[in-house]
């Protein structure tokens, strides 16, 4: 390539890349069609769309595997298009990979390694399938991760977390106990403390479940004789990270400290946030939702900001609560939960 070619093809790129839009997980928009509508071919179609993991997830990159099976074999000319937040989205750079099946011309897999979906961002997608130009697309909705709170969902692991003393077994019974889905229960701790059991935050909240000193006072009266250790109040972070750490303060001393007692107290206080939105001064705010209220939602916010801010940002902001500026950080952490639910539970 001669030195004239090489600025033209630089003076092209730039220009491409000048153009760019908005960042999506899939890479840099370079056109975006807004007026693009798929059409949905009737069911019975030919061809059949499925995806692992079979939903979302934010709290880590992940390779996503899209398979398609087409009764009439898949062609090598197939086409693809992916929706992101209801635009179609043009890239002049594809990085994922094209696997066809060779003991079967029915089955293609697309592999988009690495994916990145953030939490706290709306996060639609939707991927097309057409088998040649003549054809409707099949559609494929890759939705968020569904995790509801009294659903028993078997934890198949909790990689990559690891845990000494304390086994997947009694992270389910501790949740069946108190009619928790374990999954949801497992999601809670990685998102809290990250499995670790001498976990504390700057606001002092302790253990595995991250329980705060408010939380403290309502599982206490539930649970009268288990020891709380009062200095805890007094101390500052580093005063309290550093007793606890050189063990000035034990799990005989504290409860938040034992690691099963930790995971019943959060269960507890999950339970108690139940009853708190059962009340009628809270059921009213429950109101503005034209269909069943999220509920595993609404109940992660309030583990996180508090039931009276929730209950406020439904009552401003009605369906659209979760998007509040009040709840940016609650939204992360709802988000962020549900996919560690649904990760610990799919094999």
């Amino acid at each position: 390539m001669t030195l004239k070619e090489r600025i033209c093809a630089l003076a092209i790129l730039s220009s491409l890349c000048a153009c760019a839009g908005p960042t999506t997980p899939f890479g840099s928009n370079v056109w975006v069609d807004t007026k693009f509508k798929a059409r949905i071919p009737a069911s019975g179609s030919d061809a059949q769309i499925s995806s692992f993991p079979k939903s979302q997830l934010y709290h880590s990159p992940f390779d996503l595997v899209l398979q398609i099976k087409d009764l009439q074999s898949i062609p090598k000319s197939f086409r693809y298009d992916i929706l992101y937040n209801g635009k179609k989205v043009e890239r002049w750079w594809r990085g994922e990979k094209i696997i066809f099946d060779q003991r079967d011309p029915r089955i293609a897999n697309i592999v988009f390694e690495k994916l990145s979906l953030l939490p706290g961002r709306q996060n639609e997608i939707t991927f097309l399938y057409y088998r040649d130009e003549k054809s409707d697309p099949v559609a494929y909705t890759f939705g968020p991760p569904q995790c509801p709170l009294r659903l028993k969902t078997d934890i198949a692991s909790i990689s990559p977390f690891r845990s000494l003393d304390l086994s997947v077994a009694k992270i389910e019974k501790i949740a069946a106990d108190n009619e928790i889905n374990p999954s949801l229960l497992a999601g809670l701790v990685a998102q809290e403390s990250g499995f670790n059991p001498f976990a504390i935050s700057w606001a002092k909240a302790v253990g595995l479940t991250q329980i705060t000193s408010l939380a403290n006072q309502e599982i206490l009266a539930l649970k009268p004789d288990w020891q709380y250790d009062k200095s805890v109040e007094k101390l500052s972070f580093l005063q309290l990270k550093t007793s606890i750490l050189t063990n000035r303060i034990t799990p005989e001393q504290d409860w938040r400290l034992d690691q099963i007692k930790s995971l019943e107290g959060g269960s507890i206080y999950l339970n108690l946030l139940s009853q708190y939105w059962e009340k009628e001064e809270a059921l009213g705010a429950l109101e503005v939702f034209k269909s069943r209220p999220p509920m595993t939602d609404i109940l992660l916010a309030s583990y996180n900001s508090g039931a009276y801010r929730v209950k406020k940002s439904i009552l401003r902001e009605k369906e659209n609560w979760l998007k509040s500026k009040e709840l940016n950080e609650a939204r992360k952490y709802v988000m962020n939960i549900k996919s560690y639910c649904h990760a610990f539970a799919e094999k």
